[in-house]
Order: structure tokens, then C-alpha cells, then sequence
């Protein structure tokens, strides 16, 4: 079965998924003491993701739900087997044990010689003020285009940065060139990136209401982020 182009695996009722991750789970090398279940429906998503051309994200391991929702031991060993193509460093919640705590682990894991690609928050469940967590965490990706197979590769080679805008100080997570980098972008181009894109938008409103000067702003506003891409990159 396929969906849009890529390959996905059939759909299955919670009986089959089951036997089909027990016998998954017999193929792997899984040490006593993780669950092997757990490990297993893991791997068998990250493999498959991967199948379909996508990025398999190892996502908050330090999210909260009354209690932790992952054990310590299949964090660790997810850390240590990296089955996934990233990890979550940062994620949708605005307490210290998530973002805190994957933070410590993405520079222990660092310290040891394991440099782990990185994104922040991959599921922000909407972007507008109704969600109050909305737009606290975010990546910069530095990709030589800005399309999938791009950003994936940039991701998988270590080029981005997970970005903490939990409160207006900001904060990067990551190689400490890049952030040195990202620091000068989030103070010298992102502002005016956004600003540019606030305006368009605000016109863009004004069309759809009948404004008619709108459109000839619009025109003239065409093209600005191309401009701006290639006079501070020099594409």
C-alpha cells in the first residue's frame, strides 16, 4: 500500500499489530531487563517510517502524564542503539523535566562521542494562541533547499538546531558552531524574515476582505523573500 507516492505498511487491528511486533521483537538482540514489546514497536515504526522516505523522530522521552511515560532504561537503550534518524532534544511542554532533562541527555550523550541529530518540538498540535504551547519550541534547519528530502538529509548530517522560545530570552540547543550561528540569525535575520512575512500576511487579510489597494501591495511585495534569501546568503 502506498500513500502519496511511499511506501506504508497495510492497516492492521491491535491483535495483528501485536503478533506482528512479538515476532519483530525475535529478530532483535534485546538485553534483559528492556521491555521487549516496547523496544520493538519502536523499531518496527522508525523502520517503516524510513521506508516511506520520512525522518523517524525519537520524540520526548522526558514528557510528563501525572508520571514519566518512558522507562529510564529504554530511553538509555534507545540512546545507545539509536534506531531513529533524531532526537526530540526539545519538546511541546513548558516544564523543566522535558526539555531539561533531554537537554542533559543529548550533551551526556555528546560528551561520550554520540552526536545525535536533533530537532525541537515535532508536534505542536497548532500554532495559533489557542494553543498555549504553541510555539515554544522550534528548528533550524541549515538545508541547501527548503524541501523534504533536504531538510531530512540536513537533519541526519547534524545542520540544525533545536531553538527554546519557552520565554523571550531564547535558547539553542546543539553543535556549538551552529549555535553560534543560529544566535546571529535570531537576532539579525529572523526578525526582519518575520517582519517581512507579518506584512504580506496583514495584506494578504486585507484582499480577502475587499481592501482593494491590497492587491497592488501584494505585487509589489512578491518575491521579497526570495530578494532577502539571496542578499544576506548570497545564494
Amino acid at each position: 500500500r502506498s500513500f502519496e507516492g511511499f511506501a506504508c505498511p497495510d492497516t492492521m487491528t491491535e491483535e495483528e499489530f501485536r503478533a506482528e511486533i512479538d515476532e519483530f521483537a525475535k529478530t532483535l538482540d534485546i538485553p534483559e531487563g528492556i521491555e521487549p514489546f516496547t523496544y520493538a514497536s519502536c523499531v518496527w515504526g522508525f523502520n517503516h517510517i524510513r521506508k516511506a522516505e520520512g525522518l523517524g523522530i525519537f520524540c520526548h522521552p522526558y514528557w510528563l502524564s501525572n508520571v514519566h511515560q518512558v522507562p529510564e532504561n529504554i530511553t538509555d537503550y534507545m540512546l545507545k542503539t539509536h534506531p531513529f534518524d533524531a532526537f526530540e532534544v526539545l519538546g511541546g511542554e513548558n516544564y523543566y523535566e522535558q526539555n531539561g532533562f533531554q537537554t542533559a541527555a543529548y550533551y551526556e550523550e555528546y560528551k561520550a562521542g554520540n552526536v545525535l541529530p536533533i530537532v525541537g518540538s515535532t508536534d505542536s498540535h497548532g500554532s495559533t494562541e489557542h494553543n498555549r504551547n504553541g510555539d515554544i519550541c522550534s528548528t533550524i534547519v541549515f538545508a541547501k533547499q527548503n524541501e523534504r528530502v533536504a531538510l531530512i538529509d540536513a537533519i541526519k548530517e547534524k545542520y540544525s538546531l533545536a531553538v527554546d522560545t519557552i520565554s523571550k530570552e531564547y535558547r539553542l540547543v546543539g553543535d556549538f558552531r551552529l549555535i553560534k550561528y543560529g544566535s546571529f540569525l535570531m537576532e539579525n535575520y529572523f526578525p526582519l524574515h518575520d517582519l517581512a512575512c507579518e506584512a504580506e500576511g496583514y495584506y494578504m487579510n486585507r484582499y480577502i476582505a475587499g481592501d482593494s489597494r491590497a492587491h497592488a501591495i501584494l505585487k509589489a511585495m512578491k518575491g521579497q523573500q526570495k530578494d532577502m534569501m539571496e542578499k544576506y546568503f548570497k545564494l
